[in-house]
This record gives C-alpha cells, structure tokens and sequence, in this order.
C-alpha cells in the first residue's frame, strides 16, 4: 500500500493521500460470515501530480469581471424507436 493510504479492514474502504506515485500490488483476503474466505492481489496505480502553472496575462484589467458566465440550459427529447 503506497505511504499515506490505508484500507479499512472493517468497511473496505480505500482512503488517504497518496505521498508517492508508483504501481503498488495490494493482497486482499475476504471472509464470509461462514469463515470461508478468497484472496485476490489487486494492482493500485498512483500517478504522479501534475504540474501547474501559473499564466500571467499581458494588458490585463483590474477590478472587472472576466469570463461571466450566464445562466445555461439544455433540453433533449427523445423519441421511442420504431
């Protein structure tokens, strides 16, 4: 399991920041209410954080809006095949 990532044995569930990237192999054994039980290895890719960058704009206002963005709405109709 990659650093800063843990899998909660009571619930299944898989959570946390990963701190690196890298391709981890996680076994995974269940158990039923019988004690009957599977295992499975699962493969868990981390990517690594993309970077970003800040763009600085030439001439650019101050104090105005930019990119104002009005009320949107869609429709779709759908007709039964014939």
């Amino acid at each position: 399991m990659p650093t800063g990532v843990t899998l909660a044995s009571a619930t299944g569930i898989l959570s946390g920041t990963p701190t690196v990237s890298g391709t981890f192999t996680v076994a995974v054994t269940l158990t039923d209410a019988s004690a009957a039980t599977a295992t499975a290895s699962l493969t868990l890719v981390i990517n690594a954080q993309p970077a970003i960058s800040s763009v600085v704009l030439a001439n650019a206002a101050t104090g105005g809006t930019v990119g104002r963005v009005g009320p949107a709405t869609r429709s779709r109709s759908c007709s039964p095949p014939r």
